[in-house]
């Protein structure tokens, strides 16, 4: 264990919703110290800081940042704020962690990233689903050509919920939309396995205040492609799979989280060689697994790293990018 790990970095928290309460009790339980949280309520902060046992509650996000015993500051609020929130924190000179999406476009992504880059800290992009135990074991079974090349992707992930004008999701203001808050993972599993997409087909419906509800997305890649469904307006599937020549993984619903996969052959009918389960012998059983993401930050910065090598810049952007691109085809 490094130096700075056993000291603890001291956390702090923007915003105190429901994300956050999950990421806390996750990372609290993973060794994780928050010293504070942050908040445009002064009332929310001190509930949250209450119920967490964290020592200091601030009533701007302003106060958090400048608050000396905070070290890393991780960002949960909708993502229309995330590059406001994440260049405050960056002047301040406290490492970032920016909840998914990292920001609305590629565009906010890179002013984020040199900022941080001139200011010498480390930025990621809090994509859970990308440090979970699930996805380290699924691409190590690529990696050593357990199912072959692969070929195709396909993942599916609906959901019904609240699209009033109130809400998160159904706000423009903020940046509400099943792209943001659902399609990230999809295109993030698709670059994360297959790379930058070399060509982008989306259609989807859109309501009468420029939200969007759900996208049919094709990535095509020189020898695979990428079949992606997702939406906020009905309950549906929420598996994947991931086909090679030599057999196919199936991520299990919901495919994002640290979920179980099978791992079948390529015989005819295909059989059945491997089943992963996601908490065999963790003694982690009651956790979402959003620790894992924090404890990397932790491991990089260390390390003496200001950009993550499991979540790089580049992810982040060639994500981004990759939904840009489908979001200018929608009506």
């Amino acid at each position: 264990m490094s130096a700075e790990r056993q000291a603890g970095l001291g956390w702090g928290v923007i915003g105190a919703g429901r994300i956050a309460s999950v990421f806390v009790a996750d990372a609290s339980a993973a060794g994780i110290r928050f010293a504070a949280v942050g908040a445009r309520d002064a009332g929310r902060s001190r509930a949250f800081a209450d119920r967490f046992d964290i020592a200091r509650a601030h009533g701007s996000y302003e106060a958090l940042c400048a608050d000396p015993n905070v070290d890393v500051v991780y960002i949960a609020t909708p993502q229309a704020f995330h590059a406001e929130q994440a260049l405050l924190a960056i002047a301040a000179g406290k490492h970032v962690l920016v909840e998914k999406a990292f920001t609305v476009d590629a565009a906010s992504a890179r002013r984020v990233f040199a900022a941080a880059r001139e200011a010498g800290v480390f930025v990621m992009e809090a994509l859970w689903t990308r440090f979970t135990p699930t996805m380290t074991a699924v691409r190590e079974r690529i990696a050593r050509g357990d199912i072959g090349t692969v070929r195709a992707i396909t993942t599916a992930h609906h959901q019904r919920l609240d699209l009033s004008p109130t809400g998160r999701h159904g706000d423009p203001a903020l940046a509400g939309g099943a792209l943001l808050d659902l399609g990230v993972y999809a295109f993030a599993l698709a670059v994360d396995v297959l790379g930058t997409p070399r060509s982008i087909a989306s259609t989807g419906r859109v309501d009468a205040a420029g939200v969007d509800l759900g996208l049919q997305v094709h990535l095509g890649y020189p020898d695979a492609v990428a079949t992606l469904s997702f939406s906020m307006e009905h309950p549906g599937p929420n598996d994947a799979s991931i086909m090679g020549d030599e057999g196919w993984i199936h991520l299990d619903a919901p495919y994002f989280a640290w979920t179980s996969f099978q791992r079948h052959d390529a015989s005819r009918p295909t059989r059945l060689v491997e089943s992963w389960e996601p908490y065999a012998a963790s003694g982690m059983e009651d956790s979402r697994g959003m620790q894992f993401q924090a404890l990397e930050l932790e491991r990089a910065v260390a390390a003496g790293l200001t950009e993550s090598t499991l979540m790089p810049h580049a992810h982040t952007l060639a994500v981004l990018e990759a939904m840009d691109a489908a979001r200018a085809q929608l009506d």
